[in-house]
C-alpha cells in the first residue's frame, strides 16, 4: 500500500476531527500563554526570542511524536490530523492577535509572539513531513 493510499483511508469522522481540533487548540493555548507569560522580556526581537525560535525545532519534533502517539496514527495516515491541528492553531492565533487582548502585550511584542506561534506551526508541519519521509525510507 502506498503512502498516498494510506492518507485517503483515514476516515474524517466528526469525533476524530473534534479530537484533532481540540489538540490543536490546546497546543495553541499553551503557546499563547507562553507568549503572555514571557512577555516583552522575550518577545522584543532580541537574542532571547532567537533562542526561543531555535528551541521550537526540538519542541516541534516532540509535539509531532507525542501527538502521533495520542491519536494513534503514523506516517501518511497522520498527515490529515496534523493539517487539522495546525490549521486550528493558525486560525486561533489570527483571531487572538486581531480581536482579543489574550497575549497581553504591546502591539510590537504581540506581533513577535504571534509570529513565534506561526513559526511553531511551521516546525510541526515540517517535522510531520520529515517523519513521513524517514518512515518511508
Amino acid at each position: 500500500m502506498t503512502q498516498m493510499t494510506q492518507v485517503t483511508q483515514v476516515s474524517l469522522t466528526l469525533p476524530r476531527v473534534a479530537v484533532w481540533v481540540s489538540i490543536g487548540a490546546a497546543f495553541w493555548f499553551i503557546a499563547a500563554m507562553m507568549v503572555r507569560l514571557m512577555g516583552t522580556a522575550v518577545f522584543d526581537g532580541g537574542w532571547r526570542m532567537a533562542l526561543l525560535f531555535a528551541l521550537s525545532f526540538p519542541f516541534g519534533l516532540g509535539a509531532v511524536r507525542l501527538t502521533g502517539t495520542l491519536v494513534g496514527l503514523r506516517g501518511a495516515a497522520f498527515l490529515p490530523a496534523v493539517v487539522v491541528m495546525t490549521t486550528t492553531a493558525t486560525l486561533l492565533d489570527g483571531i487572538a492577535f486581531t480581536w482579543t487582548g489574550l497575549y497581553g502585550l504591546p502591539l510590537e511584542s504581540r506581533v513577535y509572539g504571534a509570529a513565534w506561534i506561526l513559526w511553531g506551526v511551521g516546525c510541526i508541519l515540517l517535522f510531520a513531513l520529515l517523519d513521513l519521509r524517514m518512515k518511508k525510507a
